[in-house]
């Protein structure tokens, strides 16, 4: 009838007709030697889809030319995890790692707002990382802080290089404002030392004060302006350095409301304005 019964066969069957193989569960195995795709998709139902390995060892998800290791052709989604990179061997990677993490907090219900996207740099430390930027989903962007206010907050020094407009996107000079400017102002009754959190300065009170610079290396081009306000104050500078020349000046009651702007040159301070 046709019928061959076996418990072995040896050679590769090429020349075999009528045979049908039964489907497999190939968990039920445990490979001895690689699985060679011969240039085929790993694909779930038999089509050109999947995972392909090229001889190079990259993988594409949806595309026969994977051009680096890993090459995704589509949308990807990572679930309840982080995606790292390190230029590090792999056995490594916990000691110098850099990574994008996404979050939802709060389930799916969840608020936009609670949606971030973070990212990580190494912190130097076996297996730490410092977060360096974030995205939320309302928009904000933060860059040293994961609580941004603002559709920009920056927590940290910025340098420029160029041109900043604020209120317009030509600014003909380094700095262009189009529109009110705003500076911190102090007003205080007693002696009081200058600092870079400090700008316009209105001394009140009846007691002689001293207002004392900071010291003026290092720090060129920064400017204050001090107000007398009272019966008279000292604008001093650090031991050292000179306001025009002198150790100090004095703005007295008489003329009343005298006021000093001043400026650094990197070495001494210099007064730019009075009344």
């Amino acid at each position: 009838d046709g019928t061959v019964t076996a418990t072995a066969f040896a050679g590769d069957g090429s020349g075999l007709t009528g045979i049908t193989v039964p489907g497999d569960n190939l968990g039920d195995h445990t490979a001895t030697q690689a699985l060679n795709l011969n240039g085929n998709y790993l694909s779930g139902d038999g089509d050109s889809e999947g995972v392909f390995v090229n001889g190079s060892g990259n993988v594409g998800i949806a595309t026969a030319s994977p051009e680096k290791k890993f090459h995704v052709n589509g949308a990807a989604q990572i679930q309840n995890g982080s995606l790292y990179f390190s230029t590090l061997p792999a056995a490594n990677l916990s000691h110098a790692e850099s990574k994008i993490t996404a979050t939802l907090s709060g389930g799916p219900t969840a608020d936009p707002i609670d949606q971030n996207i973070a990212f990580e740099v190494s912190d130097g430390s076996q297996f730490g990382s410092t977060e360096v930027m974030r995205l939320r989903g309302d928009g904000k962007v933060g860059i040293g802080t994961n609580t941004p206010a603002n559709t920009l907050s920056v927590s940290g020094d910025v340098d420029f290089t160029g041109s900043l407009g604020v209120g317009t996107n030509t600014p003909h000079s380094s700095v262009q404002v189009n529109g009110s400017f705003a500076t911190k102002v102090t007003v205080t009754s007693s002696s009081l030392t200058l600092d870079d959190s400090h700008s316009i300065v209105i001394r009140t009170g009846v007691l002689p004060a001293t207002i004392t610079l900071p010291s003026a290396s290092g720090i060129a081009g920064r400017l204050y302006t001090i107000k007398n306000a009272g019966t008279g104050v000292t604008i001093a500078a650090q031991s050292g350095e000179t306001v025009d020349g002198a150790a100090s000046i004095t703005l007295t009651a008489i003329p009343a409301y005298q006021f000093r702007t001043v400026v650094s040159d990197g070495s001494n301070w210099y007064v730019v304005g009075s009344n």
